[in-house]
């Protein structure tokens, strides 16, 4: 059985990641926290720490960044094709109060959902590129919402790319 981790030592790291609201690597810890503890034995206690949600990781490998849950933003592993982040977390873009409604459920535990059936005509009904299930006013909306702006935009990089969330 695996020697419990010393509270105190949890309380320094979360500290030291207090300290970068961006996220921090494990290498920028390590250096913070000084000669104690390994770099493995700091892999494991950030390990313990994600496991009990008192932090989150984004990214993986060297570049991982650790980050305070109310700190970190959701983001989608490319490779993985998975979010890095286990948590909810707090979300940057306000929310209406039907959207906070639905992000509430969406982010609840399965078993916790109510299971809900379908309705076997409505599917039996549909014909692709026929019949629609949403009214052409919706369809609009959604796309006007969906393009866009044209504006012009410098040449070079852009930084809408950018998976990790920081």
């Amino acid at each position: 059985m695996a020697r419990p981790i010393p509270e105190s030592a949890l309380r320094a790291i979360e500290e030291v990641v207090r300290q970068y609201p961006e996220g921090v690597t494990a290498r920028q810890i390590s250096d913070a926290l000084g000669q104690e503890p390994a770099l493995r034995t700091l892999q494991y206690h950030l390990k313990s720490l994600i496991g009990v949600h008192r932090l989150v990781m984004v990214g993986h490998g060297r570049s991982a960044r650790y980050a305070l849950p109310s700190e970190a933003s959701v983001s989608v592993s490319a490779s993985a094709g998975r979010p890095t982040v286990g948590v909810r977390v707090d979300v940057i873009a306000q929310l209406s109060e039907a959207g906070a409604e639905i992000q509430t459920y969406v982010t609840a535990p399965l078993e916790a959902r109510t299971p809900v059936g379908y309705n076997r005509a409505f599917l039996d009904d549909y014909v692709p590129n026929e019949t629609t299930y949403l009214s052409v006013t919706e369809r609009d909306e959604l796309r006007r919402t969906g393009t866009p702006a044209r504006t012009p935009q410098p040449a070079g990089r852009t930084h809408g790319g950018c998976s990790t969330g920081f």
